[in-house]
């Protein structure tokens, strides 16, 4: 059995281009009795760590309240105002309350830098929706474009695990552009290149056993694998 304390240094995560199937990944893990999974992208290191900055722990907490465990406080029935562009996401089963005092004590325990604040906020949710057991041995975070901080990733966490996915860029950019239809082909181009070019960095620099690059179409071909 793994503690909480162990547990919080031994994180994976997913990396790669938007709609090149982080989710679907995201979504196969999730099954898996050993795994626990957040249910959405934090947007950590894009969004949370620039702001998080210069920051205490207490403050840091504050700051993951907004901006990592908020989804407990969507419900279909009474939208969140920062559920706006998610309208369908019902976290309402979850108790926003007990994530944040979870992740209070978790913090309180052992904090050294901002990717423990991570750490807690998953591991909180773990253990509020009672699925992190005895057979729970890593947690899972999936945003597109952790690729570009694998260097931060195992700086924090040595034991980290990455598993970055790859799709045809003709695949992807169809995918991608029902979203973001002023994408040109060009622009995607471009962006898809840098992903996939950190992604083959990392696993020369890291080694494939530490970062993983996984072929969207061998996935769904073969999930088990």
């Amino acid at each position: 059995m793994v503690s909480i304390s162990e547990l919080r240094d031994r994180p994976i995560f997913i990396c790669g281009h938007p709609k090149a199937g982080t989710s679907l990944l995201r979504a196969i893990l999730d099954s898996h009795p050993q795994l626990i999974v957040y249910p959405e992208e934090t947007i950590f290191f894009r969004r949370f760590l620039p702001q998080a900055q210069g920051l205490d722990c207490q403050e840091q907490v504050q700051l993951a309240e907004k901006l990592l465990i908020h989804i407990f406080k969507w419900s279909r029935a009474n939208p969140d105002p920062s559920q706006v562009g998610f309208p369908e996401r019902d976290y309402s089963q979850i108790s926003f309350d007990a994530v944040r005092a979870t992740m209070q004590r978790i913090v309180e325990s052992r904090w050294q830098h901002a990717g423990d604040t991570l750490s807690a906020a998953v591991l909180a949710y773990g253990q509020v929706s009672g699925q992190i057991t005895r057979d729970t041995q890593f947690w899972i975070e999936k945003s597109p474009y952790n690729e570009y901080f694998a260097e931060q990733i195992y700086s924090w966490w040595p034991a980290a695990r990455c598993i970055h996915i790859l799709r045809d860029p003709r695949d992807n950019y169809v995918s991608y552009q029902r979203k973001h239809v002023s994408w040109s082909a060009e622009f995607f181009a471009a962006n898809w290149s840098r992903s996939t070019c950190a992604g083959m960095h990392n696993q020369q620099q890291f080694g494939a056993p530490r970062y993983l690059l996984l072929r969207y179409e061998d996935l769904v071909q073969s999930p088990d694998i």
